[in-house]
């Protein structure tokens, strides 16, 4: 059979690492694990240590999102600013902008902008729909996604990796 038709390890290490994501929210009762189930696709790589330092990166773009989102949503209740206002797209925008230049800053890897930019974005534009006060909001999206880093992880270490045996054209 035509080998392009089979998956490749990280397709079904993906998908396992997204199955033990879910079913731990499922059975701790967590009912959005968004972020958790994307840091899985995002941190599994070909070879365990691509997956770590991957898994680095996303947890410091995670990290520095976070409080600028904080700072953000912080900004948009003490200033009484509803979150679908012209005023708190120009926010939005800016802190994204804060972000990245944050990162331009300290020379931190271009993955890590990346991430920065989305976590910002993602936790600002949901932070509305959303009962929580924002600190516990960003606190939990951080945990999220710290999980399925840390799932993907050790599934991607610990599950059918062969360092001897991995065809480096075939890592899908």
């Amino acid at each position: 059979m035509n080998s392009r038709f089979i998956p490749g390890m990280r397709i079904i290490k993906t998908a396992i690492a997204i199955l033990i994501t879910l079913l731990i929210t499922y059975f701790l009762n967590y009912d959005t694990p968004i972020q958790a189930a994307i840091a899985c696709v995002i941190v599994m790589k070909t070879t365990p240590e691509q997956s770590y330092r991957t898994s680095i990166h996303r947890l410091a773009g995670t990290l520095l999102g976070g409080v600028i989102s904080l700072i953000a949503i912080q900004a948009l209740i003490t200033l009484k600013v509803d979150e679908n206002s012209l005023l708190a797209m120009v926010l939005f925008a800016f802190s994204t902008m804060i972000g990245l230049y944050l990162c331009k800053l300290f020379n931190l890897p271009e993955y890590v902008a990346s991430m920065t930019g989305i976590v910002i974005l993602v936790t600002l534009l949901s932070f509305g729909s959303s009962n929580n006060n924002a600190l516990f909001y960003v606190i939990n999206r951080m945990i999220e996604t710290f999980v399925g880093v840390v799932i993907a992880s050790l599934v991607n270490r610990y599950i059918g990796y062969n360092k001897n045996t991995l065809d480096q054209e075939d890592d899908l």
